[in-house]
């Protein structure tokens, strides 16, 4: 595998995407100047429209009224969401077509995707012939930083590459360079694909990672590509602002350029590694210094498929939520919306999420404060999503509501080749490394940016962030999944079952149990049965250990006593149940198992307990046929010996395996 210095990598970036699926879906358009509106907001226009002065993000009756020959059209509206399903399909077809010859690939978006060529550059610089005359023959739409000046001029584009490429191809040339043509001759073909089979139009950015990658992609468009090398960048970031760079977009980089009176990139290279870890943290410092050098170790990651499934609305301040009504519509549209994604993916794909994220924004005293919440995602049912995520945002709708976003994430493969009873014989060796491998991970507070582009006016708000995001962790994603291998349907969990699992994998269980809010009816009615029985027993009078009967004496068994420590054990363990005992009875319950005042919110957690307890007792207990044929049998038998073999419980069976 090549190094980071040795990689090259290319950013292939769709040309007004949502302006040309539309185009080819109305062909009538092609050459009119074309946006494409959202809610009356402008999400995209094309490359006619952009001459004519039309921007984004300004609403679609301005753009009218500034361009008459303008043509709009509106993203379809879905559940009161814009519909972008179509523009996701038609990128699936471009990642398709560079399946086909690219073997890593990271999809960066809808229209966006980075490719590592590494390999199929040396393959091609190895059995490349041709002369630099013939290269640059194959670079019709190429640009290169530093020597084709900074506009689309065509003039000075073929001079300026015809320079460099002879300079890269002769005795003393650099090889880098060379690997750089030839990256640029495998672009030129993978584009001209593209258009081919897509009829889609695309530009390109070529260098030595993804940083520059990035940056070359976005000097010349539409319809070009761009090769960055390395003699190039410092050029390049003498007037490149810090904000433009990949990853320096939002906080950090507005941090560099408040803090350290920092404007463009090359103003970086002043400060030493130990400055930039002075001021930021150590692996901040060490990226930044890095990129002011034009060096950035991130390798392509292949991914063909999205890393979160999310639907996310925007409102204006004047739009804002504010009653429990609205909040619960949109709510309810957005987990829609998400649910159906979520199980479109998992049939595509073979995947299911297992984290759940609410985010949301309110307005409060001219700020936008941003708030979210990961937790784990149990199955795809819309109602139970749609009740988690109320009772969460509810919590604020005293203050307008100006953005939500619901999102599922870290999937996991769905394939299940484990078994209940295999789960039982490894169970706790994995939930112990689980545990030694605990981290904590917090979400990044939102931006506005992170949401859907829709009816968005916030403008002269002010965003801070919120310390007290909730957060999740990796054990507990962990236990999720281990959760799901026992009980595929968490809606439909057997109390009983849940008694013999660790208490980690306990807990998390009786979150879907205590969900219901009610005993299951086959629990319900075996726990009838079993307290029917019990009222039907004789009551046993206590006696000494060594009690004397007929003549004889009889002293109890260490079966016996190791009975009685396990019932002691067990009525312990219930009483761990009562966590409250002031005389405040008012949201307490007694139990007609043991007679215990329990809390409203512990008594379906308390009678299962009971159900289990007694279902492992009655399990062990023999039948009155079985205990009449052994009476009978040990008659027959005279003095046959009694066994001493002991009873074996559920959770013993399991744990001897």
């Amino acid at each position: 595998m090549a190094t980071s210095e040795d990689r090259i990598i290319a950013l292939i970036d769709m040309d007004c995407f949502f302006c040309q699926v539309e185009t080819r879906e109305h062909p009538e358009f092609k050459g009119k100047p074309l946006v494409v509106t959202q809610f009356n907001l402008v999400l995209a226009v094309n490359y006619e429209a952009k001459a004519l002065g039309v921007s984004r993000f300004v609403s679609g009756n301005k753009a009218k009224e500034q361009c008459p020959e303008l043509e709009l059209i509106s993203v379809p509206i879905l559940r009161g969401k814009g519909d972008v399903s179509k523009y996701r399909a038609a990128g699936q077809e471009v990642i398709d077509v560079l399946k086909d010859h690219c073997p890593v690939i990271e999809r960066a978006s809808v229209d966006e995707a980075y490719l590592d060529i590494t390999s199929l550059v040396e393959d091609k610089i190895d059995s490349i012939t041709c002369s630099s005359k013939e290269v640059i023959s194959k670079l019709n739409n190429t640009f290169v930083v530093g020597y084709c000046g900074d506009d689309n001029d065509e003039e000075k584009r073929k001079d300026g590459l015809d320079t460099w490429v002879r300079e890269s191809f002769d005795d003393l040339g650099d090889i880098q360079a060379r690997k750089l043509a030839v990256a640029g001759m495998i672009v030129e073909e993978l584009r001209t694909e593209i258009f081919n089979k897509c009829q889609f139009r695309c530009s390109a950015g070529i260098s030595y990672n993804k940083v520059l990658a990035k940056l070359a992609c976005g000097l010349h468009k539409p319809n070009k590509q761009t090769i960055l090398p390395a003699t190039s960048v410092p050029r390049l970031f003498s007037s490149l602002p810090i904000n433009k760079v990949r990853s320096l977009g939002g906080k950090v980089g507005k941090d560099v350029v408040e803090s350290l009176g920092c404007n463009v990139m090359a103003d970086l290279l002043k400060f030493s590694l130990q400055d930039l870890q002075k001021h930021f943290d150590q692996k901040t410092g060490i990226k930044l210094y890095n990129i002011a050098r034009g060096i950035d170790h991130e390798p392509v990651t292949p991914r063909l498929i999205c890393k979160s499934i999310g639907a996310s609305k925007n409102f204006s301040v004047k739009q804002a939520i504010t009653d429990l009504d609205s909040l619960k519509q949109w709510v309810d549209s957005l987990t829609d919306d998400v649910c159906n994604r979520l199980e479109q993916d998992y049939e595509e794909n073979h995947r299911r999420a297992s984290n759940l994220t609410i985010s949301y924004q309110y307005y409060q005293n001219g700020k936008s404060i941003s708030q979210s919440r990961t937790l784990p995602l149990a199955g795809y049912k819309a109602n139970r999503i749609a009740s988690q995520a109320l009772s969460i945002i509810s919590k604020s709708i005293d203050k307008p509501i100006v953005a939500l976003s619901i999102a599922g994430g870290k999937f996991i493969d769905a394939q299940n080749d484990g078994s209940f009873v295999n789960y039982f014989k490894t169970i706790q060796k994995q939930s112990q490394q689980a545990n030694s491998d605990f981290r904590q991970e917090s979400d990044e507070n939102l931006d506005l940016g992170n949401f859907d582009s829709e009816d968005c006016d916030v403008e002269g708000i002010e965003k801070v962030s919120l310390e007290e995001n909730y957060v999740d962790t990796v054990v507990e994603s962990r236990i999720n999944v281990k959760l799901r291998e026992i009980f595929p349907d968490l809606e439909n969990i057997d109390p009983a079952v849940v008694e013999l699992l660790p208490s980690e994998l306990q807990q998390a269980a009786r979150v879907y149990l205590k969900s219901d809010n009610k005993v299951p009816d086959n629990v319900k009615s075996s726990q009838d049965k079993i307290k029917n029985e019990e009222k039907l027993k004789p009551v046993s009078i206590k006696s000494p250990q060594n009690k004397v009967k007929n003549g004889k004496k009889y002293v109890k068994s260490k079966s016996s006593n190791s009975n009685n420590k396990s019932c002691e054990k067990n009525q312990s363990n219930i009483n761990k149940f009562v966590v409250k005992n002031n005389n405040d009875t008012s949201m307490m319950i007694r139990c007609s198992e043991c007679n215990q005042m329990i809390l409203n919110e512990k008594y379906l957690e308390h009678c299962d307990y009971h159900v289990a307890h007694n279902l492992q007792k009655n399990i062990n207990q023999p039948s009155n046929s079985g205990t009449s044929s052994a009476n009978k049998r040990n008659r027959d038998a005279g003095s046959t010996p009694k066994s001493n073999k002991k009873k074996k419980s559920i959770k013993s069976y399991f744990c001897s395996k």
